[in-house]
């Protein structure tokens, strides 16, 4: 595939982290997000507090402390950008360009992926892989019978060798 100026891949693939870029779905919840992480962690914080108290009041303290550093949503804020864009060079290399900001978040929750039967993905062209047959009817015959229904076929399968 050939193109000039803005008809080129590669002005498709700058249009497509132009997009990335400028989708902040997953970073506008993030406060929503961070008020919730904010009470938890201070609940948090009392708890191992408490405890401590009980065990060694001398260290419940510093513990107290350390929960709160080590939690520090400025470090989590620092964090997250340094992950996603880790994440996502990692995907380049392997082949997978991130266009949407939500993507990773989102292949988190993914179950099922489903990808299509006729090698498209695989081979850059459909490819027979297998014949099955459900009737006593060999293989060789059930080509025949399909190769002559789709003679007058305009599908692009029926061009496929």
């Amino acid at each position: 595939m050939t193109g000039v100026g803005e008809n080129t891949v590669l002005a498709g693939i700058v249009r497509l982290l132009d997009r990335a870029v400028a989708e902040s779905r997953a970073w506008r919840s993030l406060p929503i997000r961070w008020r919730a992480f904010h009470g938890s962690l201070l609940i948090l914080t009392v708890i191992v507090g408490a405890t401590w108290w009980w065990l060694e009041p001398g260290q419940a303290f510093g513990i107290m402390l350390a929960v709160l550093v080590v939690t520090c949503p400025c470090a989590l804020s620092l964090a997250a950008p340094t992950a996603f864009a880790a994440a996502g060079s990692h995907l380049l290399r392997h082949g997978i360009l991130l266009t949407r900001g939500h993507a990773l978040e989102t292949l988190a929750k993914v179950n099922h992926v489903v990808f299509d039967k006729t090698g498209t993905l695989t081979y850059g062209k459909p490819v027979l892989q297998r014949i099955v047959t459900f009737s006593d009817m060999d293989e060789e015959r059930c080509l025949l019978l399909a190769a002559s229904l789709e003679q007058a076929s305009e599908h692009p399968l029926r061009k496929v060798s």
